[in-house]
């Protein structure tokens, strides 16, 4: 309440002075009493400083009643002194200068001294240091890693490979010099679940220099030139060779499957081989089939094998009709004779034989 009546004071105070500085203007001309305004200069006080408030301030928005900023002590009251501000048109004067004029007084408010308390230092707060905690670790588990079983592969099966449609078998080559022609004798074998027609047989033949080329060739082969499903069949070439001299030779069959119905009633009976001179060797005998006689043809074959199995020298009938009935013989019982076999540049061997119809 002290604080508000001493914001009274100095606002009727200032209001005075104001209405005294109207009537001053009222005689002199307005820049004297710009000049003479005093300016309000606030004497420090206890406490936080701040910003003393000017004097358009002072009159523009503090209205008589109304309660002033409050201040930090109740016996806090500013001393105000007017100056001049730097730049005006006149030196500052006072109010007492100004000549016929009344001079306005006021005794200076008495300030009362207020002790600031003195505050006993403080003592500092000793700090118990809290205990260190030492974390316990608990150890992970070790992992233990269980091998994966290695599995054994099995061993990949090795494909059975597919045989050739024919394969050439106990063959050999021979040469009768006072030709010059070679001869190539052997098997031709058919592995295969069909029959396997043959259209040609070409041997190739290699000298020292490499391939030659021969003046001309032959193949010949029992029956209708075909090979039965799973059987086999002796071939003999014929080379026109002259005097060249071969290190080798490489047969080439050329064909491709047939279809055919091959006997297998058909039978040889008392067969009967004799010499006929020149060379010459004759075979004669039966032969008998016990179903529906052949329609096709009839071969009987001699084939010679020599020691070592290979094919030395080959020759065989070929019919293709029943000439005539022997009447001495059982029905399906049939002679047969003419076959010879002429000598080979190969030698003699063992005489096999056998028979192939359809």
């Amino acid at each position: 309440m002290a604080a508000l009546g001493i914001g009274a004071l100095i606002l009727f105070v200032v209001a005075g002075l104001v209405i005294a500085g109207q009537w001053l203007l009222s005689a002199q001309s307005m820049p004297e009493l710009v000049a003479a305004l005093p300016t309000l200069t606030a004497s420090a006080s206890p406490g936080p400083s701040r910003p003393a408030p000017s004097a358009s301030a002072l009159v523009g928005t503090n209205t008589p009643g109304s309660p002033g900023p409050a201040s930090s002590a109740a016996t806090d009251i500013p001393t105000h002194a007017l100056t001049h501000t730097p730049g005006s048109l006149e030196p500052a004067r006072t109010l007492t200068q100004l000549a016929g004029r009344p001079t306005l007084t006021r005794p200076a408010p008495t300030r009362a001294n207020t002790s600031v308390p003195t505050h006993p230092p403080t003592d500092t707060p000793t700090r118990t240091p809290e205990p260190t905690h030492t974390p316990t670790h608990t150890p992970e588990p070790t992992l233990t890693l269980t091998p994966t079983p290695t599995h054994t592969l099995s061993p990949t099966p090795t494909p059975t490979e597919t045989p050739p449609p024919l394969a050439i078998l106990n063959d050999q080559a021979c040469l009768r010099a006072e030709t010059g022609q070679l001869y190539i004798y052997g098997e031709l074998a058919n592995p295969g679940a069909e029959p396997f027609d043959v259209d040609r047989l070409n041997a190739r033949v290699f000298g020292p220099s490499g391939e030659i080329n021969v003046a001309g060739q032959s193949f010949d082969l029992p029956g209708n030139y075909y090979v039965a499903a799973n059987s086999r069949l002796p071939f003999e070439v014929v080379v026109q060779l002259g005097t060249a001299q071969y290190d080798r030779y490489q047969i080439d069959v050329a064909g491709a499957p047939g279809a055919h119905t091959p006997r297998a009633d058909l039978s040889l009976g008392e067969v009967v081989v004799e010499a006929e001179g020149d060379g010459l060797t004759g075979i004669s005998g039966r032969w008998t089939h016990s179903g529906a006689p052949p329609e096709t043809f009839v071969s009987i074959i001699a084939t010679v094998y020599n020691a070592d199995g290979r094919v030395a020298n080959m020759d065989y009938l070929y019919m293709t009709s029943i000439i005539s009935l022997d009447p001495q013989l059982p029905p399906g019982q049939y002679r047969f004779e003419d076959l010879f076999l002429s000598a080979s540049p190969c030698g003699e061997g063992t005489i096999t034989m056998s028979i192939i119809g359809e």
